[in-house]
């Protein structure tokens, strides 16, 4: 059976934009009831808040939202089987396909199974000079993500020497936290490792975000806001938490002095 998503999805979002306004409410809430059928789903909870701070921190310019890692390799590093255990981990997790279109003031996400994931490959060797080398990855490193426009992931693997290699990945926040990064890392290593039978299985996203969206849920948070609010009230605009950095006073995405 097919996944849901793909072309259908893209249609779908593509023929909304061509609709009348009065076609385009019905078509909302078409999409709200029975989107999920057709592969595009709301935001949960948590991603709805890193959208906005992603739109309020001009969107696109800005990498803080970038989960960054690095694995490094040694011995005798096969840069081709790297490449293929990064794309088999991609594989079995549509959210790194995952595109975002605004409708009616709404944010949805489907899957764009034609989207083509960015693997950068640099060998340091004919790079130029170790300060070439040194912008290159911080080029990467910074790279922002345009979450209109771009997949929500990219990687890039530098063959340092014939024993050892780089792989650097970006993801943005939206689509990943600590524990989806844990999972990621433990699937590539496994398919690195070419014991693909022990590959763990999880759910898709997905269906996450659909249960994130229901009521027992939805009560859940509310109590939690209510919480919050009551912690929180009165409170000034900056929360005086523990840091283990001065605070610099301005946006850095170092977090440090």
């Amino acid at each position: 059976m097919q996944k849901p998503g793909g072309q259908i999805a893209m249609d779908i979002i593509e023929k909304y934009r061509s609709l009348t306004e009065e076609k385009k409410k019905i078509a909302i809430e078409r999409i709200n009831a029975s989107g999920a059928e057709y592969g595009i789903y709301p935001l949960s909870k948590q991603q709805q808040g890193v959208w906005w701070s992603y739109c309020l921190e001009k969107e696109g310019e800005n990498p803080y939202y970038n989960i960054m890692f690095r694995i490094n390799m040694k011995n005798s590093v096969d840069c081709q089987a790297c490449r293929d255990a990064v794309m088999k981990t991609v594989e079995d997790h549509d959210v790194f396909r995952y595109r975002f279109a605004e409708l009616d003031g709404n944010v949805y996400q489907y899957t764009d199974r034609e989207g083509q994931i960015s693997f950068e490959y640099l060998d340091e060797s004919q790079a130029g000079t170790e300060e070439d080398v040194r912008i290159k990855k911080d080029e990467f490193i910074r790279r922002p993500f345009d979450l209109r426009r771009e997949l929500p992931a990219r990687f890039m693997l530098i063959r340092k020497n014939a024993d050892e290699a780089l792989l650097l990945v970006s993801i943005h926040h939206i689509i990943c936290d600590g524990w989806s990064a844990g999972v990621f890392l433990k699937q590539f290593f496994t398919y690195l490792d070419r014991r693909e039978q022990k590959v763990k299985r999880y759910e898709p996203y997905s269906s996450f975000v659909l249960a994130n969206g229901s009521e027992e849920a939805g009560e859940r948070y509310g109590e939690n806001y209510e919480f919050w609010k009551g912690i929180l009230r009165g409170r000034e605009d900056v929360l005086e938490a523990p840091t283990v950095f001065p605070r610099k006073g301005k946006l850095s995405p170092t977090a440090r002095p």
